[in-house]
């Protein structure tokens, strides 16, 4: 493999994850859309599910093509850091895949149950964190530090409305001890765990960006 064949095998490779970046966010304007029209069916989650086991397919490809450069070429310097930094994200980015996939599952539950009390935090939640999907793949691209650290500022909002929606859905289900309601709130408080760790996982993209950039892992 050549120097020249080396920089475009990468060059795809990186285009690979930003495909993976903008397959979360089409992800999450589908679930912002079910949050407001509180419309989900069957054909629907298959659909969804089907469009985030793509994201299990680009990840393959990317460790497989990070495999051949780092086998053929012995990279270094940034080019090694942006091999680890691809490997890396791309498995955040899946497991963000997976958490979106369970928020699908339960939210097609929790619309049965006709329970959208909590509906509106977690339209915000989603709403910030396509942002910051969004964002911290921006960041990347650009090797943007400064972008990288602002989006890791918003996952505190992210747990601050996680927090508060765990009061509500706690006091709710001993106010209503109804086997409706606790069983709705308890897929509520599934879902904003869920929304929380996407939160965790961007913010170990928004690292592994600081370390592209600097070379240092970040605390």
């Amino acid at each position: 493999m050549t120097r020249d064949n080396f920089h475009e095998k990468l060059d795809n490779t990186t285009l690979i994850l930003l495909k993976m970046g903008e397959l979360i966010e089409h992800l999450f304007d589908e679930i912002i859309s079910i949050l407001q029209t509180k419309i989900i069916n069957k054909e629907m989650v298959e659909t969804l599910i089907k469009e985030e086991s793509q994201l299990d397919e680009l990840e393959i490809e990317i460790e497989n093509n990070c495999q051949e450069v780092l086998a053929l070429q012995q990279p270094m310097g940034i080019d090694l850091r942006m091999i680890l930094a691809v490997l890396k994200i791309s498995s955040d980015l899946e497991r963000i895949g997976d958490h979106l996939r369970k928020i699908i599952r339960k939210l097609r539950k929790v619309v049965n149950y006709k329970e959208y009390e909590h509906f509106t935090e977690l339209t915000e939640m989603s709403i910030i964190l396509r942002q910051m999907v969004m964002q911290i793949m921006v960041a990347f691209k650009e090797q943007n530090m400064k972008l990288a650290l602002d989006t890791l500022e918003l996952d505190e909002k992210i747990d601050e409305i996680q927090r508060d929606l765990y009061q509500k859905c706690i006091k709710k289900m001993k106010e209503q001890p109804l086997e409706q309601t606790i069983s709705s709130e308890i897929y509520m408080l599934f879902i904003t765990r869920f929304l929380e760790r996407i939160g965790d996982h961007v913010e170990n993209i928004g690292e592994r960006v600081i370390f592209l950039v600097t070379g240092k892992l970040a605390n």
